[in-house]
C-alpha cells in the first residue's frame, strides 16, 4: 500500500504494454481530519496567489504551533484508518505500508 501524507499519491503505469505489470491498482481510500486544516500553509501556487513575488520563496511553508506529538498522532490515526478500511474492503493480507513524503523542490 502506498500512502502520501500530504493528501495524494500517484504511480505511473503503462497501458497496453506487452510486459507484465509491476503493480496493479486495486482501490483507493481517502481519510481527512478537518481540524488539521490550516496546519501547513503553502501560500503561493493557489488561485489567490498563483506566483510568488520576486524575492519570495515560492516553496515556503508556514506551520502552525500545534504540538508535534498531536500532529504525529493524527497522521498515525489517518494511516491506520485508511490502511484497515482499504485492506478490509479489498480482502487483501496486510503486509506493509509505504509512506512517502514529498521532498522540498530544489
Amino acid at each position: 500500500m502506498w500512502a502520501w501524507a500530504d493528501g495524494g499519491a500517484a504511480m505511473v503505469v503503462g497501458v497496453g504494454s506487452d510486459r507484465p505489470p509491476i503493480a496493479e491498482f486495486l482501490g483507493a481510500k481517502f481519510t481527512s481530519r478537518s481540524e488539521s486544516n490550516g496546519h501547513v500553509l503553502v501560500r503561493y501556487g493557489c488561485a489567490r496567489e498563483p506566483t510568488a513575488p520576486p524575492g519570495a520563496d515560492p516553496f515556503a511553508r508556514r506551520v502552525s504551533s500545534r504540538d508535534r506529538r498531536e500532529v504525529r498522532a493524527a497522521y498515525d490515526q489517518g494511516y491506520r484508518t485508511g490502511y484497515w478500511a482499504l485492506t478490509d474492503r479489498l480482502g487483501v493480507t496486510r503486509t506493509r505500508l509505504i509512506c512517502n513524503r514529498s521532498p522540498r523542490p530544489p
